[in-house]
């Protein structure tokens, strides 16, 4: 296994960063964002080792994992560090109106 299971899960960035969810299992690991048209965007990621991930040569270069307190997850690259927590799927790319922004990828259902 190269991936603590400590690390697995799904995670809402809390700090005051633009909005990004992790997905992150044993043997992957996905990023949501939400771009400039509002579309909520899907990066694959690799697991390189126990405590580093990377979106490719595309991305910022490998980002270090760590467990921070009361439970978060440190995300750390180059020059950047966001703050993490644990969250549902049903949250990943919903706006502060309770809407979502278009291809989320676990829309709750209305009425729900």
């Amino acid at each position: 296994m190269l991936l603590p299971s400590s690390f697995e899960g799904i995670w809402g960035r809390t700090d005051e960063g633009s909005p990004r969810w992790w997905i992150i299992s044993e043997p992957w690991a996905v990023e949501y964002e939400v771009d400039t048209l509002g579309k909520c965007v899907r990066k694959a990621a690799t697991l390189l080792n126990r405590e580093h991930i990377s979106l490719g040569r595309d991305g910022p270069g490998a980002f270090h994992l760590r467990r921070g307190d009361f439970g978060t997850l440190i995300i750390e690259t180059t020059g950047d560090r966001s703050t993490y927590l644990m969250e549902v799927r049903d949250t990943i790319c919903l706006r502060q109106d309770g809407g979502y922004d278009d291809s989320a990828p676990y829309p709750r259902k209305k009425g729900i």
